[in-house]
């Protein structure tokens, strides 16, 4: 099935926040390299595994848009439970910490929000079932 953005959304805790325009999510698995002298090809073992997001929209500072908990989580070094939706039953969901929070205006254009998460722990990926 294909995602659009029509469905998809960012939530953090119970809460969507509001006018996200739109949303990325990064998955990585680190390799330590265990190459022997002399040996003319690389070898690897998988390592650590992480993840980190971003997501970006017009600014919302009121109460049930959910940018000013993101920001205060940022402000506390508190972490958040955060879902991405590609739509009502398919989601990846984690903890994360709010790495960045930055809000720009100009003159010809609305305020924007851009927000950078880092994922403590793992990344899940919830299936509407078949």
């Amino acid at each position: 099935m294909a995602y659009t953005g029509i469905t998809a959304k960012l939530t953090v805790g119970e809460n969507e926040v509001a006018y996200i325009s739109n949303w990325s999510v990064d998955e990585t698995c680190d390799t330590i390299e265990i190459t022997k002298l002399g040996s003319k090809s690389k070898e690897v073992l998988p390592s650590f595994c992480y993840w980190t997001a971003s997501a970006e929209g017009a600014v919302d500072f009121s109460t049930s848009s959910a940018q000013d908990t993101i920001r205060n989580a940022m402000v506390n070094g508190t972490p958040v439970q955060v879902k991405f939706y590609l739509d009502d039953n398919t989601y990846l969901s984690g903890t994360a910490l709010v790495t960045a929070f930055s809000v720009n205006i100009s003159a010809e254009d609305k305020g924007g929000v851009s927000i950078s998460l880092t994922g403590t722990g793992e990344l899940t990926l919830t299936k509407a079932s078949a």
